[in-house]
């Protein structure tokens, strides 16, 4: 009964979402309440198999977040200078023209990184495990390592060259993809070179173990691609576009568990099924939420104020400053349901809110996010973009929004905003579009030739 009562209320806050954001299906406010309402379908799907009985405290949990988020949606378009006057509407996009010499030696940056890496994630798999039979064997080991045997990673030096490539590698290739996409937007043509860099990007994240990273870039091509052509001059969305997220939704479904099996982590003699997968996905996140709002469970006691949704800030001052007292154990504890089946270790964004600020912690919280992509989405182009600069702010919100449909996991949002490699990413493209795309050094001036997309008013 409470579930179909969630079901209802998300389709009611989805439809007012749609209708206040001029039917935009990207918008923030309706991608949040898009995917929670996939999640609970899922958990109705499932229903009986895994015998899936929401409580009410859920139901308020979850539609009290989704209210909040509204509200940021609602406020964004009327307050002030909203977005009534802007819409994203009448975007001229150009093509990006880049020194080719620039482009290939990024590429050999980004080799000479991988190459390193590579050795790396041997050394880990001969000293744990005493062979490296295979690239995905080596994965799996160092992934598990980096998930489980932390401390235990940290004894095996990583290569330097590693270290000081990689931060630019990735830096730099989000800048070629953001360029790659703009410049298909503008004239239907990849340059080979960018295209090479990005799946050496792509690459670069397989070996990593990690499918969240490939996952992200999925969706910050989406995104962008969906700002810049379909918000240009009115642009309205078709069937071919709704189709065209329906393939590229199964394809990328299809493509994490081919990592999944290329990581060694997904056999074929594994006794789970492939909707088993997608329920710990899409539906155990509110089962397992559920589960424990309906018997609250105490990991740990709280010393200070919002530990586990602003962990970022705390494991940097523990480690900045080797305070032990700032470490602080994980509430993500594997669950399984009644029947024995496997649920995971994820929560939503809810649980962590909750356990930290208990229910009314929701309003503060998940205001700050909504706020955060509401704004930022409703002004991408609000002022008069520069014609010889990227959009750092379409570049970030590209980069982020993958944190907003990652909340039917966790508070990645959270976790993403304060993480030290994400800054880092920021930073390191900023500083590289200033020296290569609007040429402050006269070195370079004879490296690159731009134009930009402009807006007219």
């Amino acid at each position: 009964m409470w579930l179909i009562v969630l079901i209802i209320i998300t389709a009611l806050f989805l439809g007012i979402s749609l209708y206040i954001s001029d039917y935009d299906i990207m918008h923030p406010s309706v991608v949040f309440n898009l995917f929670f309402g996939i999640c609970e379908l899922i958990c109705l799907l499932f229903k009986n198999e895994y015998s899936i009985e929401l409580h009410p405290n859920s139901v308020v949990v979850i539609i009290l977040g989704e209210f909040v988020f509204l509200v940021m949606t609602v406020f964004s378009r009327t307050i002030k200078s909203s977005a009534k006057c802007n819409y994203l509407d009448e975007i001229t996009v150009a093509k990006i023209e880049v020194k080719k010499e620039l482009v290939i030696g990024l590429i050999m940056c980004q080799l000479i990184s991988i190459a390193f890496f590579i050795m790396y994630i041997r050394a880990i798999s001969l000293k744990y495990v005493g062979s490296a039979s295979s690239l995905g064997s080596m994965i799996n080991v160092y992934d598990q390592a980096n998930k489980f045997f932390k401390k235990e990673l940290a004894t095996i030096p990583i290569p330097l060259a590693y270290r000081l490539l990689n931060p630019i590698n990735i830096a730099g290739s989000h800048v070629i993809v953001y360029i790659l996409i703009n410049n298909w937007v503008a004239e239907k043509k990849v340059d080979p070179l960018h295209l090479a860099s990005s799946l050496l990007l792509v690459f670069s994240y397989v070996i990593n173990g990690s499918r969240t990273p490939i996952f992200r870039l999925i969706t910050l091509i989406l995104i962008q691609y969906y700002i810049l052509y379909f918000k240009r001059k009115n642009k309205r969305i078709n069937t071919r576009f709704i189709i065209r997220l329906f393939i590229i939704a199964v394809v990328t479904i299809i493509l994490m568990f081919l990592i999944l099996i290329f990581a060694g982590r997904l056999s074929e003699d594994s006794d789970y099924k492939y909707t088993d997968f997608i329920f710990v996905y899409l539906g155990a996140p509110i089962v397992n939420l559920d589960n424990w709002l309906a018997n609250p469970e105490i990991y740990e006691e709280i010393s200070w104020p919002g530990v586990h949704v602003f962990g970022g800030i705390y494991s940097f001052l523990a480690d900045t400053f080797h305070l032990d007292s700032l470490h602080f154990k994980t509430i993500l504890v594997f669950k399984s349901s009644e029947s024995g089946k496997f649920l995971g270790n994820v929560y939503t964004m809810f649980y962590s809110i909750v356990y930290d600020f208990g229910i009314i912690g929701i309003i503060p919280v998940v205001g700050i996010m909504g706020a955060f992509y509401c704004f930022m989405y409703d002004r991408m182009f609000h002022k008069q973009i520069r014609t010889n600069t990227f959009n750092m702010k379409l570049f970030v919100y590209s980069y982020m929004f993958n944190d907003l449909i990652m909340s039917i996991f966790s508070t990645r949002f959270f976790e993403t905003i304060l993480d030290r490699g994400v800054i880092r990413i920021f930073i390191l493209a900023y500083i590289l579009e200033k020296l290569f795309l609007e040429e402050k050094l006269p070195f370079f001036s004879k490296h690159l030739r731009i134009t930009k997309f402009r807006v007219t008013q």
